[in-house]
């Protein structure tokens, strides 16, 4: 009986501890531009109090790597800015959590741009690589 206890409270430490930490989400997609399919990944922490912090943003094919300048995440809207306003991301998030819908702009080129949640051990390798 002792042990049962023991167990259950292990595992109610770990559920408050994993709440407490909050919850690190991966939305992933695909645009053409330039008759080329490029890869998008955004990776972002939301804290216990539902502010989420984007952590990475990467993209495929392009010839220079992301950096980001700005980034907010707020209010379900999410807006960055890459490469000294070279590039930029703007995109809502669904009721569900579920997709970031918006627009990409890289060198002035707009493309309609949708990612979907994944799961973090489904999300594509980062640095993104070959992967198809």
């Amino acid at each position: 009986m002792k042990s049962v206890r023991f167990a259950t409270l292990i595992l109610s430490f770990a559920s408050l501890c994993a709440h407490a930490l909050g919850t690190h989400a991966t939305w992933q997609g695909t645009f053409l531009s330039g008759g080329e399919r490029h890869r998008m990944l955004l990776q972002a922490d939301e804290s216990t109090e539902g502010h989420w912090t984007v952590q990475s943003l990467a993209v495929d094919f392009l010839t220079n790597p992301i950096h980001l300048d700005v980034a907010s995440f707020q209010a379900g809207h999410v807006v960055l800015s890459t490469n000294a306003g070279k590039g930029a991301f703007d995109a809502h998030l669904s009721q569900d959590d579920a997709t970031l819908d918006g627009t990409w702009t890289w060198e002035k080129q707009v493309v309609a741009l949708q990612l979907q949640r994944v799961p973090n051990e489904a999300a594509w390798h980062t640095p993104l690589a070959y992967q198809y």
